[in-house]
């Protein structure tokens, strides 16, 4: 028994020679006229935000037919390989390819795809050796969102101040630090990097918005506000009997 490799698999003229010594040649000559077709069976038309993950994988299914057009099966251990052809997104492993093997059933299934930091529309093409043609898949990444986690000092006194922190979304922007306009009138101010350092300068109810902005890929990030007590820094006087 002679077994013939389908590996590139595609359609044409096949020779087996069979060589014995002392023996003339003996050559078979077959004709493959089958047809490997690959086609999406999942995947497309999905939407993530920038830096997220796609929620599901890329899969196709890899067939063939012969020249009739009956189903001839799945084709299994034959590789697919994904290609991120436009726009940015790239599979778990960071790269633009992912070279997988088609399972029993044919099917090949893609690693993670994640959105990368520029929305727009992304095509990604799945081919397979000797398939008729290669088959695409339409994805959107869109503009990402990012959230602020900030809390300030619950209270402070009169003359003495504190250093601001908070962290921000992925836009990589700096977190910045203001006095509200709803805050106590000269009930304090902030200066240094970003306005990190808040220094309280009268009793009442100091109030500090932290902001981030936006970039190309991120929203800026919603505003977020904490209230900060402050207190008068003379002792009291308890009143005479």
């Amino acid at each position: 028994v002679f077994l013939i490799p389908r590996d590139p698999l595609v359609a044409g003229t096949y020779s087996v020679v069979v060589s014995q010594p002392g023996q003339p040649d003996i050559t078979w000559s077959f004709q493959d006229d089958s047809t490997v077709t690959l086609q999406p069976l999942s995947g497309s038309d999905q939407k993530a935000a920038a830096g997220q993950v796609f929620d599901s994988p890329l899969v196709a299914q890899l067939t063939d037919k012969d020249a009739d057009g009956a189903l001839g099966g799945p084709l299994d251990g034959t590789r697919v390989t994904f290609t991120v052809t436009s726009g940015s997104a790239s599979f778990a492993t960071g790269d633009a390819v992912a070279v997988v093997t088609t399972g029993s059933q044919g099917i090949a299934t893609s690693p993670a795809l994640v959105g990368g930091d520029t929305p727009g529309p992304v095509t990604v093409s799945a081919t397979a050796s000797g398939a008729v043609a290669a088959v695409s898949y339409n994805l959107t990444v869109e503009i990402g969102t990012q959230t602020i986690n900030f809390i300030a000092p619950a209270s402070g006194a009169v003359g003495s101040s504190a250093r601001l922190t908070a962290t921000g979304g992925p836009s990589g922007e700096a977190v910045v630090f203001s006095v509200a306009a709803s805050s106590g009138s000269g009930v304090c101010k902030v200066s240094g990097a970003n306005g990190s350092n808040v220094r309280y300068t009268a009793p009442g109810v100091c109030i500090i918005d932290a902001n981030q902005a936006g970039d190309d890929g991120f929203k800026p990030a919603r505003q977020v506000p904490e209230t900060i007590t402050v207190l008068s820094n003379y002792p009291s006087i308890a009143p005479l009997a």
